[in-house]
């Protein structure tokens, strides 16, 4: 092919492209241009200023926007219910003019236009307003005829719209107690029954209590509290003119509450009433907005959730540390202090001077985590309660400590006894008396024993080169790992799922008691036992000869077996776990 006819195909390509993007353009802009004509108003609703709305029955409605918001100001003057609003501005930016058709002067009435069923205003700045006229339905059901005022063309608009300017003005009511997102609330006061609380965020926007005393909040609690407000809504809408505020207790309300709101760029002050209870059949309270021309009732139970008390309020956590704070444990039972510390290095907890002893790093993460969740469920006042040495705090039957890493903070908790449902407690440092749940000492009846890890050995089975399997009767029989994983045991080949089902046996040995040589109850079992020298051992090795692990097996009684561990550590363990295990050094040894 040559080179001008290669060029020539070329151009003739670009042509037909050109031409065909720009055909694509114009069909692109000619349906925009025919959505915009359909659409019964703009887009952009931002712009109306006004909306209203007159039926056949005579009912009227408009609603008024007011900044950010929106007023109801016929048939009565209120908050409006933003969502509704904002549903009937959403269908009317939506809408769309369909099946357009001419009709001649007076033909309007088999379409219900001649007297419409609906007549709606839409006012947006200085232009005229805009009038549609909606009539009948359709015969499917799924659109009303409508037309503009001044014009002689009818089309068809969708009946869920229709459905939005149908609505009741009653159903664009706003019922929130108050006219405003709670959840911003930075600070509160709340007037009950004689009583008053205050609270205020502070600078790390944590809440805490200003009155009745000042004390750190549970911030939760006070979250539900407004979450609860927030979420409240009026079962009824009172507007009588003009508003007696005698007649519904709210010239000397039964609570008032103040709240505070973060708008972002400024504050907002917000006060509600709440007044009288309803008589009889009816249940609830009456209540207004200041600022509203109406009142309201309130649901009884919703004014129950926004009645705390101080207590309600107040932080109940009895340790402040979080559990990554704290360096170390203290647990004393009686006369016997328990103490574990936190190795900075390693992050593991250890018994101080017993660096050899492991301990059940997943027992102390779980009591410390069942430390620092204890709560106060009651604040008890000193002087309504017996003396220390009554309620069991002196001596106290348990006392918690905990400490920083640095042991700069230190914070203690001693309890006592029990009283009804709750035991008594006291946080040393602030001295302030409390009453905690009567199941929670219980979790820290602990000793020494309960943080030791039970598990008899640590390795890693894919180390072990070396088993010897002997007894104080019996032979020696020596096991040696081969390059290819398998297991010799001097001329003959031993199935290594076996050997390693032994290994894996003896990784999960725990034991239930430790036995001391010191006490003659427990010498007296290990002479018994045999264990100073084993009916049976099992040895461990890794390449280089080290020993591992070694495991001697004594004797058992109904549900025990007794082990050494090493040469001098001695164990009583579950009969069961071990069951399998000599039976499979049985085999292994044969």
């Amino acid at each position: 092919m040559s080179i001008k006819r290669t060029i020539l195909i070329a151009l003739l390509f670009a042509v037909m492209l050109a031409g065909y993007l720009w055909d694509q353009r114009r069909l692109s802009e000619a349906r925009t241009r025919d959505e915009a004509a359909s659409r019964l108003i703009a887009a952009d609703t931002t712009g109306i200023a006004a909306i209203n709305i007159e039926r056949a029955t005579g009912d009227r409605l408009r609603l008024e926007r007011n900044g950010s918001t929106w007023l109801l100001a016929d048939p009565v003057r209120a908050r409006a219910d933003l969502a509704g609003v904002d549903a009937m501005l959403n269908q009317l930016a939506s809408a769309r003019r369909k099946d357009a058709f001419d009709v001649a002067a007076g033909g309007l009435e088999p379409y219900g236009l001649a007297d419409p069923a609906v007549k709606l205003q839409i006012e947006a700045g200085d232009a005229d307003p805009t009038i549609i006229l909606l009539g009948a339905q359709t015969p499917d059901g799924g659109s009303h005829y409508a037309r503009i005022e001044g014009r002689d063309q009818v089309f068809v608009l969708p009946a869920v719209l229709y459905g939005q300017l149908d609505r009741p003005a009653e159903t664009l009511r706003d019922r929130r107690l108050v006219p405003a997102d709670l959840n911003q609330t930075t600070a509160f006061a709340i007037e009950h029954e004689g009583e008053r609380l205050a609270a205020a965020k502070d600078a790390a926007g944590e809440w805490n209590l200003l009155q009745p005393e000042p004390v750190p909040a549970d911030s939760t609690s006070i979250e539900q509290l407004l979450q609860d407000l927030n979420g409240g809504k009026a079962t009824q809408l009172l507007d009588n003119t003009p508003l007696d505020e005698a007649a519904l207790g709210l010239d000397t309300p039964a609570w008032r509450g103040r709240f505070t709101v973060d708008l972002g760029d400024t504050t907002r002050s917000l006060e509600l009433l709440i007044g009288d209870e309803l008589t009889s059949p009816a249940t609830g309270r009456y209540a207004r907005f200041t600022g509203d021309d109406h009142a309201m009732v309130l649901d009884a139970t919703l004014f129950e959730s926004i009645t705390p008390t101080a207590d309600d309020l107040r932080n109940k956590m009895l340790f402040s540390l979080t559990a990554a704070d704290v360096g170390s444990i203290m647990i004393q039972v009686g006369e016997t202090p328990l103490l574990l510390a936190r190795d900075p290095s390693s992050e593991r907890w250890t018994l101080p001077g017993e660096s050899e002893t492991a301990v059940d790093q997943a027992r102390v993460a779980r009591t410390l985590g069942q430390m620092v969740a204890l709560k106060a469920n009651r604040f008890l006042a000193e002087d309504a309660t017996p003396a220390d040495d009554l309620i069991g705090l002196a001596p106290p039957k348990l006392t918690l400590r905990l400490a920083d890493r640095a042991g700069a903070t230190t914070e203690t908790l001693v309890t006592g006894v029990r009283n009804e449902d709750f035991v008594y407690a006291r946080r040393v440092e602030t001295g302030e008396l409390v009453g905690i749940d009567w199941t929670q000492p219980g979790n820290f009846f602990l000793g020494r024993d309960d943080f030791l890890a039970r598990n008899l050995f640590d390795f890693d089975i894919n180390v072990i080169e070396h088993i010897s399997i002997g007894g104080e009767d019996l032979p020696v029989v020596t096991l040696v790992r081969q390059p290819g994983g398998a297991w010799l045991a001097g001329e003959r080949q031993l199935d290594p799922v076996r050997v390693s089902a032994m290994l894996y046996s003896l990784t999960s040995l725990e034991w239930q008691r430790r036995l001391e040589p010191a006490l003659p109850t427990d010498r007296a079992l290990i002479d018994q036992h045999q264990l100073v020298k084993p009916l049976r051992w099992v040895e461990l090795r890794d390449r280089e000869g080290e020993l591992l692990a070694r495991l001697g097996l004594g004797g058992e009684d109904d549900t025990l077996s007794y082990v050494v561990t090493g040469t001098d550590r001695y164990y009583a363990i579950d009969r069961g776990r071990l069951t399998g295990l000599g039976i499979s050094l049985d085999e292994l040894a044969a």
